[in-house]
This record gives C-alpha cells, structure tokens and sequence, in this order.
C-alpha cells in the first residue's frame, strides 16, 4: 500500500478515536421525556475504584468503622460516632461490593448508588464515608432521580442544546423550551417537572407551573438548589 495513503488512514482513525464522543450517565423521568439529567460517565477511574475498594472495606469492618465513617454539619452536633457505628452495623450489614449499582464520581466525592436504593458518599480526601443532612451539591440533582426509582443509562450527549440546557463543570441538565401561553406569544420558559425557571438580572428563579403568572413560591427541597447550583 502506499505509504502516504497509509498515513492518511492511520491519521483518519485517530481523528475519528479522539473525537469519540464521551459517554454520560443519563437520568430521564418517563413522565418529562424531554428532560435529561448527565453526568460524565468513568470521569475518574481510579477514585471509582478506591471508592470500590471502600465498600469492601467498609464491609469487613461492619462492627468497628472506625475512621472509614465521618460525621459533618448537624449530623455531628445531633449524634455520636457510637450511635452512628451502631446505625451503620444495623443497616448496611448486608454490604459488599456487588451491592454497588454505579458510581458517580465529582470533584473529592464518589456517590456510591447501591441496588436497594440508599447512596453513601465517600470523600477521597477524608477517605472516609460522610454521613450529613446535605449531600455535594453536584449530586443533589442525580439522587432526585435516584430516590425515585429512577436509574441512568449510559449514553452520549444530544448534539443540540436548547436556551434552557444548563451545565457545570461537565455536569448537564437538558430541557427544551416550551411555549409560553401566559405571557407574550413565541416567548418560552424552561421547564423540568411540574416546575419551571427562569433567569432575571443574572439570577435563577424556580417557580411552580400551576403558578407561573403568579407570585414566587417558596421551593423545598434539593432539585431546585441543584438547577440554581448549575447556574454559579
């Protein structure tokens, strides 16, 4: 074969591999199709695999955690590490590490996704499990999903995005713009849910559609920190 046509060839294959286009793990509610939540897929290979190794850790020193669990915020002021070593005992003694359903690994956090439907977060700097009433923020998003039933798939990225697709660092929240019927024609909002958002003067404001001509509602909850979280 000729030598140039060969590199040619050889330089063709390894412009189409590098542009390979990256794999995410993909949350979509049945109800809302139009939406999807993703998140990078094996960003981190080798802290998903310390994360692993924790679990197995963990497993074989059910009885006595020791440092492998860490308490934070009002979860350090509310319990004991005994009560929490004797919680842990009582409702992780089935652990192991083919419990893990998926790892979603940000930042010093792997979320551990386990089949019965809990999550622990491992920190990598701590290398320790932490137990607080508030999750990574980056991680909020996915355990909506996750708490619900609802697990991700793995796949690539739309290659369109719309005004309303919100994303931080490498984390996505897609949602086509819908048609706004209660303002202007041909104006359109961004909706996930049966809420919806809508950014003025560089802030992000989440409102319920019921009352989308109304005034703002007080949301509870973690999703909607999560959506104004992807737009610091």
């Amino acid at each position: 074969m000729n030598k140039i046509l060969l590199i040619i060839i050889t330089m063709s294959f390894l412009v189409g591999f590098t542009n390979k286009p990256k794999e995410y793990l993909c949350f979509n509610n049945p109800k809302y199709k139009d939406e999807k939540l993703c998140y990078p897929h094996a960003a981190n290979p080798n802290k998903d695999m310390a994360a692993r190794n924790a679990i197995t850790k963990l497993s074989k020193n059910i009885d006595n955690p020791g440092s492998l669990i860490k308490l934070e915020g009002e979860m350090l002021n509310n319990f004991t590490p005994e009560q929490i070593n004797k919680s842990v005992k009582k409702n992780y003694s089935w652990l192991n590490s083919e419990s893990i359903s998926y790892l979603l690994t940000h930042d010093e956090y792997t979320a551990i996704y386990l089949n019965e439907g809990s999550t622990l977060y491992y920190n990598h700097q701590e290398k320790a499990f932490i137990f607080s009433y508030d999750s990574p923020s980056y991680f909020r998003g996915a355990s909506n999903y996750f708490g619900r039933g609802l697990k991700p798939i793995k796949t690539t990225l739309p290659s369109t995005k719309s005004n309303c697709t919100l994303s931080k660092d490498g984390i996505v929240f897609y949602s086509p713009p819908k048609e706004n019927f209660f303002y202007k024609e041909k104006e359109t909002f961004c909706k996930y849910g049966n809420l919806f958002f809508v950014q003025q003067r560089n802030e992000i404001f989440v409102k319920r559609v019921d009352q989308i001509s109304l005034g703002y509602t007080t949301l509870h909850g973690d999703f909607h920190k999560f959506i104004k979280w992807l737009q610091k």
